[in-house]
């Protein structure tokens, strides 16, 4: 099947040696060296789970070789998958993320990206932990439901859904606006640690309610 054939049907695209194994151990440990800037971020309200990131402008100011190195690959490969013209969305701290999921008690909880695409770049993940992706047939059946049942999320586990568990190195090119998705929490000690950059199709319009959204709740 043709990757973009796979990212229209399933709405995510797995490429399992985007990177070697040495070349995402060297990522994570320039990562590791930077460990005490990843700040706690909580759901706001309870709305979501904990986890620890490092935003874009964060990133840009102490990991500025690893965006600078990274990000392009991810586009050119995001563009490549998607057959569209991208470009970084225009919320710099979200465009470009670092995110650490530590042990059995952080996650994502189920969300639409603000981004027509995600690009998901596991650099290491010793706790096991996932991306869960519900199809994309179900998109129009719950796109309306998830804002009015957004502080009760959990219900959507009810739904299909596959798993994803991404060994470091492998990229999942996700669409992420499309369809129902989350970060599902490690079955054991360790963590997992994922790179995302969000795009947008060249030139689209700002959607500042969205963005609104995402920062107030999430970030």
């Amino acid at each position: 099947m043709r990757r973009l054939d796979e990212l229209a049907q399933n709405g995510y695209c797995r490429l399992p040696t985007f990177l070697s194994p040495a070349e995402a151990a060297g990522w994570l440990q320039r990562l590791d060296e930077c460990r005490g800037s990843f700040r706690a971020v909580g759901g706001k309200g309870g709305l979501g789970l904990p986890f620890h990131m490092m935003d874009g402008e964060q990133a840009m100011a102490r990991l500025g070789d690893i965006c600078a190195q990274l990000q392009p690959r991810l586009q050119e490969v995001a563009e490549r998958v998607t057959g569209k013209r991208l470009e970084p969305i225009r919320d710099r701290r979200r465009a470009l993320r670092i995110q650490r999921y530590r042990g059995r008690n952080e996650g994502f909880r189920w969300h639409f990206d603000g981004s027509h695409t995600t690009a998901l770049l596991t650099l290491g993940n010793s706790n096991r932990g996932a991306t869960e992706v519900v199809p994309a047939s179900w998109t129009p059946l719950l796109k309306p439901l998830f804002y009015a049942l957004y502080p009760l999320r959990d219900v959507f586990s009810l739904f299909p859904h596959v798993t994803l568990v991404a060994e470091p190195g492998e990229l999942v090119i996700l669409s992420g606006r499309a369809v129902l998705h989350r970060g599902a929490v490690g079955d054991g000690p360790g963590e997992r640690v994922v790179l995302l950059a969000a795009f947008d199709p060249t030139g689209a319009k700002p959607r500042p309610i969205q963005d609104w959204i995402a920062r107030r709740f999430n970030y």
